[in-house]
């Protein structure tokens, strides 16, 4: 048996969603085409569902989703992944006025072996109204999921921190 919960945000006024689905096509990347966004005012929140006759842990189980130009979202897995069932969902919350929300993007790679790391953002943040939303890639093969998911946290009003059990994560 297994519980699913979830939560329904609903803005009344300022917020615009596109929303879509995607299947995988054969590739690592999928391009999907979007109306013009501010990519600074705009962020992307993502589901997926991995290959139903995947009997062990692989590279589209852990999917990234990034706003690479104000008209276009990239859907990331890794290599192993790339033939299969894999479907996405996806959504882009954008705030039409940009002085309600400040969306900085930052990236980094965890090396085999590393368990932390470190990024500066490019302004300082008000911790009290700022969180986090991640989007993990990670080495394809084995069980061991726990090893490849991740952690994010805000460590001061100027750095991110994500730690990893040991195995090379793009997030």
């Amino acid at each position: 048996t297994i519980t699913i919960e979830w939560s329904v945000v609903t803005y009344a006024c300022g917020v615009t969603v596109q929303r879509g689905t995607a299947a995988q096509n054969g590739t690592t990347t999928i391009d999907v085409a979007l109306s013009a966004v501010d990519t600074t005012s705009s962020f992307v929140l993502g589901t997926s569902v991995a290959d139903s006759t995947a009997l062990t842990y692989g590279g589209n189980d852990l999917v990234a989703y990034e706003l690479t130009s104000s008209t276009n979202l990239r859907i990331s897995t890794d290599t192993e992944a790339a033939v299969g069932t894999a479907a996405f969902g996806w959504q882009v919350i954008t705030f039409d006025d940009p002085g309600d929300i400040d969306v900085q993007t930052v990236s980094a790679t965890l090396g085999a072996g590393s368990g932390t790391t470190t990024v500066g953002l490019s302004s300082p943040v008000d911790l009290a109204s700022t969180f986090i939303l991640t989007s993990p890639r990670a080495v394809p093969g084995g069980v061991e999921i726990g090893e490849r998911m991740i952690r994010a946290r805000l460590l001061d009003a100027s750095t991110v921190e994500r730690l990893i059990a040991g195995y090379a994560v793009i997030v």
